[in-house]
């Protein structure tokens, strides 16, 4: 006697959990590219950061080295100096 119809039962039932486990790999893979994706944006901008505050503290030390020079040479006072070492530091 032939069970046809439990055997037809028993292949779909492993055909959708070949789906359903298909479905859950494909969710993994995505998860982890958007992660990456996350991970790539947020480095670039710590990039951009860190070269923001690298030029900020060029221009402030320019700053205190214009200001000394001016003191110096009598051109202003000492607060200017002390106003470009602050904002340096």
């Amino acid at each position: 006697m032939f069970d046809t119809g439990r055997t037809r039962s028993a292949i779909e039932l492993e055909e959708a959990l070949q789906e359903q486990a298909l479905i859950a790999y494909q969710q993994t893979v995505l998860g982890a590219l958007q992660e990456v994706e996350n991970a790539l944006i947020a480095s670039a901008k710590e990039q951009e950061r860190r070269q923001s505050l690298v030029s900020a503290v060029a221009a402030n030390r320019k700053a205190v080295s214009l200001s000394k020079t001016l003191y110096t040479e009598g051109q202003t006072d000492f607060l200017n100096v002390l106003e470009a070492q602050r904002s340096l530091f």
